[in-house]
């Protein structure tokens, strides 16, 4: 979902995410979630209507975050048995929902140099090596990919970035 698809209004937050966004103060966060949220009840709705259930009003779903930071989906204040994960980038939102288990992640990342100490930072000495492997023209997407995967692995196990990216193998 583009920044452009989502209302200029608040009418669709919940009292509880109003009280969130109030919080935000820097206007770039405010709208990255903003969009996440917005994505979020939008794939929500459509999830209801592929299970033959009637889709929610929006106000009636509430995204909010868990102790760990993950999202959690509730309906008229009742969480949703679903696996929710949210991206953000480049004002472009997605949203990821499914079953409980196995449990969801994803990441939405724009493909950038970013700098050759990024790879030796984050990534684990056999992704490095197929990193080096690849002709130059083709290792800003390879390092975008592997560290997209890494992010939506870490998302799926509610840790986030709060782990050592080398933890994960891609």
């Amino acid at each position: 979902i583009s920044q452009d698809e989502a209302p200029s209004h608040d009418a669709w937050l919940s009292a509880r995410e109003a009280q969130v966004l109030a919080r935000l103060s820097v206007a770039k966060r405010r709208r990255d979630w903003r969009l996440g949220r917005w994505a979020a009840k939008e794939v929500l709705r459509w999830w209801s209507l592929a299970a033959g259930q009637p889709a929610p009003d929006r106000e009636r779903i509430e995204i909010l975050a868990a102790d760990d930071g993950a999202p959690e989906a509730f309906v008229a204040g009742k969480p949703l048995p679903l696996s929710l994960s949210l991206s953000h980038s480049q004002d472009t939102a997605m949203a990821l929902v499914g079953r409980r288990e196995p449990a969801l992640g994803c990441d939405l990342e724009q493909v950038a140099g970013r700098g050759e100490r990024f790879a030796a930072d984050y990534f684990t000495v056999e992704e490095q090596g197929r990193v080096e492997e690849l002709p130059p023209a083709d290792r800003a997407r390879a390092i975008t990919v592997i560290w997209s995967a890494k992010e939506s692995a870490l998302k799926a196990l509610r840790v986030g970035l709060t782990r050592d990216t080398r933890e994960v193998l891609v």
